[in-house]
């Protein structure tokens, strides 16, 4: 802002010479009254108005007008006044609609804005639906040309009302190797995140985050779509993986124990869990991990139900041998 005053105050030396003077088709309006510049403007293609005291007039119909005030009454039109040290520019596009450009210190803030409606500036229509409101662009020269590399555009997302003016800001950069930009992020106005160019569309919702790619916390090995060096504390985990009910089946066949008990003296782990050196090296998968936990667990309760069956056919046979010894006995 005060290198817009200092703009400002280096021009004014040039009232002593004239107030208002045309060249090339371009009027330019040192101090005075607003009623002159809006007069030299009205008759011109463009207009450039520099004010210290009384607010230059906004054009109304020009192609192009560029506005310096330092006056709290001026305000482009559609704005609140309480504006100082002003930098403004009206653009009317081809088709006619009405564009704006400012830079303002507005109240305490400093302030870069965008203005925009449809149609004409004397009749503007409300913004549609998927309309650019205002752009950022970054050119750079590529040693023939320039390059537009990067940029930032605030869209309209459904038709603008009274009562609806969402917004989204969509982020685009340019690859190595490549020359044209791609939307790689989105920010809604539900205040969700969406990364990557094949999702930079979708909303995922109130202050919720979508990820095209993969994701590292403290650590940039990134073999899986998350990847975390550290704890993750959680009060619960869903998993989505097989289950061991096949255990259960009538075509299982169960490892009697006497193999087991040979498998755990020749290999020093249970027969299908992994080994130690396995889970040190490569990590246990929790989702199969507790497949395997299940189906062990599974396997023992089989075990156990032939070993109560066992139990009891003995324990009936017992009872079998004991009452052919007491009557035995009672014949002698």
């Amino acid at each position: 802002m005060k290198r817009l005053l200092i703009l400002a105050t280096a021009l004014l030396p040039i009232a002593s010479f004239a107030q208002s003077y045309t060249t090339n088709g371009v009027v330019y309006a040192t101090s005075g009254s607003s009623a002159n510049a809006s007069t030299a403007a009205s008759t011109s293609p463009g207009q450039f108005l520099i004010g210290m005291g009384s607010a230059p007039t906004w054009a109304s119909s020009l192609p192009f007008a560029v506005v310096v005030n330092q006056n709290t009454s001026a305000s482009p039109p559609g704005l609140a006044g309480g504006w100082s040290g002003l930098l403004g520019a009206e653009l009317t596009g081809a088709d006619g609609e009405s564009n704006y450009l400012f830079m303002d210190a507005f109240g305490a803030q400093n302030v870069f804005g965008f203005r925009r409606a449809l149609n004409t500036n004397g009749s503007p229509e409300a913004i549609a639906a998927s309309t650019t409101i205002g752009m950022i662009a970054w050119n750079g020269y590529n040693g023939t040309s320039y390059e537009e590399s990067s940029l930032i555009i605030a869209q309209s997302v459904a038709q603008w009302s009274a009562t609806n003016t969402d917004s989204r800001l969509s982020f685009f950069t340019t690859a190595v190797g490549s020359t044209s930009e791609v939307k790689q992020m989105s920010l809604f106005g539900s205040g969700g995140l969406a990364l990557g160019s094949s999702i930079a569309n979708t909303d995922p919702g109130a202050g919720n985050l979508l990820v095209a790619g993969r994701v590292g916390i403290g650590t940039t090995d990134q073999t899986y779509p998350l990847s975390v060096n550290g704890t993750i504390e959680a009060k619960e985990v869903i998993v989505q993986s097989g289950w061991s009910d096949y255990v259960l089946a009538p075509t299982y066949h169960l490892e009697p124990l006497e193999e087991v008990a040979a498998s755990i003296k020749a290999e020093g782990h249970l027969p299908g869990v992994p080994s130690e050196k396995e889970i040190v090296e490569h990590g246990a998968k929790v989702g199969e991990m507790q497949t395997i936990l299940l189906a062990k667990i599974e396997e023992l309760t089989l075990h156990a139900i032939e070993q109560e069956r066992r139990l009891d056919n003995q324990a009936r046979r017992i009872d079998e041998l004991a009452q052919k010894n007491q009557e035995l006995s009672q014949g002698l």
